[in-house]
């Protein structure tokens, strides 16, 4: 097939949909990918790894400010309309795939208008996530409303030819939103365990923390990643368990604030937040950790997502502590490849890490096996492939 995948952000390093891009042209599909050009040093249009990238065009006699502004990725932006659907028209595209709610209405736009299926790949809940962010200001209030995306999430959800979700969870939140049970499928957050294993492990970071029973956290620093806690709780773990240390792997509109909260409290010794880090050398942080954390609180939002460094965690044999989110607490109490503490809750994290350390289940193991025979990206794919082989044998 020629497939037209539609992202709101540029690319790379969004990691689960690199994931979908390797599949399908290990599966020899044409793939094509249409994204946000916020690099500008990045050409508008290049090849990578097989799949042709289009990025959308900025007005280059104006400023990057403006031209940024006028390039938002949102789907009612009459440049992203008339450029996507330009796109489209110049190529004879089998399906189109869009992440997200930013993107689905386009897509089933330019579905109805060049008689293309097409799938709204839900990352997460966005109306929900709107509501955790917390967004303040007028801007927000009119681009980011809450109740104005869940109308919408329920026109996409309608309208789709298919929806794809990364949790059980998640595939019930379609099914409220009017979403047909049969055209719903779960592609969990899974890792590439190959391609992950792959990735070279700096031997330097892992000596940095030898000495120490590192608690590493690894992605985005924002409030909704529920960090606050670990954080917290740090004072208590210094005097119960030797060489603790929290490594939070990241950066983030959080991160300024979490450096304050760690300096009021005088942990600078404890907890260690090292600012932003590419992608290709959080298995190196992982390989150093004698625990890894997946602390976001339990909420709307988080309740239907499941976050690809759980699995990744899981995959490189890492016992960990998750918040009592839903599908966190079901995979890890299901695969005892970790605890669970109550959201928001030092207390309750600190007495997480204490079972861990006392605990002679092997957790790290459990997890690993866990991911080699269930939650790995090749066995979630044979769901996306049965997805495509429907959609084009209907087509045909």
């Amino acid at each position: 097939m020629r497939i037209c995948l539609l992202f709101q952000g540029d690319f790379p390093p969004e990691p689960r949909l690199a994931r979908t891009m390797r599949f399908l042209r290990e599966q020899d599909h044409e793939v094509f990918l249409f994204c946000d050009h916020r690099v500008r040093e990045r050409p508008e249009r290049e090849t990578r790894e097989g799949v042709h990238i289009q990025r959308v065009r900025h007005a280059t006699q104006h400023t990057r400010a403006f031209s940024r502004l006028a390039t938002l990725p949102i789907f009612w932006n009459p440049i992203w309309i008339k450029q996507f659907l330009r796109f489209v028209a110049a190529h004879r595209f089998d399906l189109i795939q869009a992440v997200n709610l930013t993107m689905a209405p386009l897509a089933i736009i330019a579905g109805d208008r060049f008689g293309l299926p097409v799938i709204y790949d839900m990352y997460e809940p966005y109306p929900y996530a709107l509501r955790s962010w917390k967004l303040r200001g007028l801007f927000n209030r009119v681009v980011r409303n809450a109740r104005a995306a869940e109308v919408l999430d329920r026109w996409c959800m309608r309208r789709a030819d298919r929806v794809i979700v990364v949790a059980e969870e998640a595939a019930d939140y379609a099914q409220r939103m009017g979403a047909p049970a049969e055209r719903i499928a779960v592609l969990h957050n899974t890792a590439d365990v190959d391609y992950l294993l792959a990735q070279p492990v700096d031997p330097d970071i892992v000596a940095r923390y030898r000495q120490h029973f590192a608690i590493v956290y690894t992605g985005m620093v924002g409030h909704e990643r529920g960090l606050a806690a670990p954080v917290e709780a740090m004072a208590r773990l210094s005097s119960q368990v030797a060489g603790v240390r929290l490594v939070i792997v990241g950066g983030g509109p959080y991160e300024a604030e979490l450096r304050q909260m760690i300096a009021a409290r005088n942990l600078q010794q404890m907890v260690e937040v090292t600012g932003w880090v590419e992608h290709t050398r959080f298995p190196s942080y992982i390989a150093a950790a004698a625990v890894c954390i997946v602390p976001q609180p339990a909420n709307p939002y988080i309740d239907h997502t499941l976050p690809n460094k759980l699995f990744d965690y899981m995959a490189l044999g890492k016992p960990v502590v998750v918040s009592d989110a839903k599908p966190l607490a079901r995979i890890v109490r299901e695969c005892r490849c970790g605890e669970v503490f109550a959201s928001d809750s030092a207390e309750s994290f600190v007495a997480a890490i204490q079972r861990l350390i006392t605990s002679g289940e092997p957790y790290g193991e459990n997890g690993r096996q866990a991911v080699l025979r269930r939650y790995n990206w090749k066995a979630s794919t044979a769901t996306l492939q049965r997805l495509y082989d429907d959609l084009l044998a209907g087509r045909k």
